[in-house]
């Protein structure tokens, strides 16, 4: 796979929100989206002997892979531009960042007014594997 693949809880309004927000920008053609529920998520998950695949996953095309914080700021760094920036956030230590992730994570329902997934549009659905 030439593409970073993003494993994300497609069950979450607010994840999904997140996927939208990465594909609608120009650079957002480097990922391929899948859910945590997904045959390749299962087979990556098992693979890489993971117990614990509720959260975001960013694989990269030479097989190295990142959870939590360092997946996020991975993605958004590289979208380039201003979200280079992100980037900036390496400078937290992990433990730090993973803790502020996990409180967004468990509070991510509360995030959103309207917990529903929004659709994906056609246009975007040739970036997700099934």
């Amino acid at each position: 796979m030439t593409k970073s693949v993003i494993i994300y809880d497609g069950q979450c309004g607010f994840c999904t929100w997140n996927v939208l927000f990465v594909l609608r920008r120009p650079k957002g053609t480097q990922y391929t989206f899948t859910s945590t529920s997904s045959d390749y998520a299962q087979e990556f998950f098992s693979r890489e002997t993971i117990h614990t695949p509720e959260t975001i996953w960013l694989i990269d095309p030479a097989q190295q892979y990142y959870s939590k914080s360092s997946a996020v700021l991975r993605i958004i760094g590289r979208l380039g531009g201003i979200y280079i920036l992100a980037y900036v956030g390496f400078i937290v230590p992990s433990f730090i960042r993973d803790y502020i992730y996990d409180l967004i994570a468990r509070n991510r329902k509360k995030l959103l007014k309207n917990n529903a997934c929004p659709v994906i549009p056609d246009e975007y659905k040739h970036q997700f594997l099934e």
